[in-house]
């Protein structure tokens, strides 16, 4: 089955969490609001993106994607 596949056939449930994601110089970095607390740090967004979808947590801010840049996608 397919993230893609697996993501619609999902039950819609509420986020457990707000956070956001930023770029923390060569990493980027998962931070609960409002708190700001760095929870998760890794050289690849879209595994933090698809930690926080597994996790249900809803991103409020996130790092603007770069065309050049694969680790933003």
């Amino acid at each position: 089955m397919s993230e893609e596949t697996d993501v619609i056939n999902r039950p819609l449930q509420r986020p457990r969490r707000t956070v956001a994601m930023r770029r923390d110089g060569k990493d980027f970095v998962v931070t609960l609001q409002p708190e700001d607390f760095t929870v998760f740090r890794n050289e690849s967004a879209g595994a933090l993106r698809r930690a926080c979808n597994f996790l249900r947590w809803e991103v409020v801010a996130d790092t603007v994607i770069e065309p050049n840049d694969p680790a933003t996608w």
